[in-house]
């Protein structure tokens, strides 16, 4: 059922990241509120809260942004409840890592928002991931597999943009070293420097 209750919440985001923006339509969004863990929900209560009154469209749609990644967070930790933490690949971090990682995170949503080579769809979806890794880091005991989905989507950015998406490669490394740093399973990902990218456009150099 939550499951179900998710898939409604994401589609009711889309919409509004696709059309208009109206008052009921955010307050619509509460009544989804308790499909959320309670960390995520904080996050979930806060971007709601400010929604209504950003007044520049791109702080809008950062906040739809970001529910959408606390949807994807809410999503994988349901999947991952029933398994036992000595199996399920985990990190736990320190205060400092966490700022550190969070504050990684800040600077890659601004990469990717500043980007202009980046398509909205390749944005939409970086910016799903950065939020459900900060998700991860603030609940105390993080996923990998969430790390490796977002080193993932910016590997693909980078196959498809080559160095125009450097940066923003250069900051999923670091975050990927955080993450490994305070992993159950040191193997469970790959060396940060292995981001793989997928083949170039035909027809497209690398600058």
């Amino acid at each position: 059922m939550k499951e179900d209750l998710l898939n409604e919440f994401e589609a009711s985001v889309q919409a509004m990241i696709e059309g208009e923006l109206s008052v009921r339509k955010l307050t619509a969004l509460h009544a989804y509120k308790f499909v959320f863990d309670d960390d995520l929900y904080d996050i979930f209560d806060d971007c709601a809260t400010k929604l209504p009154n950003a007044r520049a469209t791109g702080s809008k749609y950062n906040y739809l942004e970001m529910l959408l990644g606390i949807a994807d967070a809410q999503r994988i930790r349901n999947r991952t409840n029933n398994v036992s933490h000595d199996v399920l690949q985990t990190f736990e971090l320190n205060s400092d890592d966490k700022s550190k990682l969070l504050a990684l995170c800040s600077e890659m949503r601004e990469l990717n928002n500043s980007t202009l080579e980046l398509d909205d769809k390749t944005k939409n979806r970086i910016a799903k991931r950065i939020t459900a890794i900060e998700a991860q880091v603030r609940s105390g005991l993080g996923i990998l597999d969430v790390v490796l989905s977002g080193m993932a989507e910016v590997g693909e950015a980078a196959g498809k943009f080559g160095s125009d998406v450097k940066p923003l490669v250069d900051r999923m490394r670091e975050v990927a070293q955080i993450a490994r740093s305070g992993s159950n399973d040191q193997d469970a990902l790959p060396p940060p420097e292995e981001v793989k990218k997928l083949p170039r456009p035909e027809g497209k150099e690398e600058s």
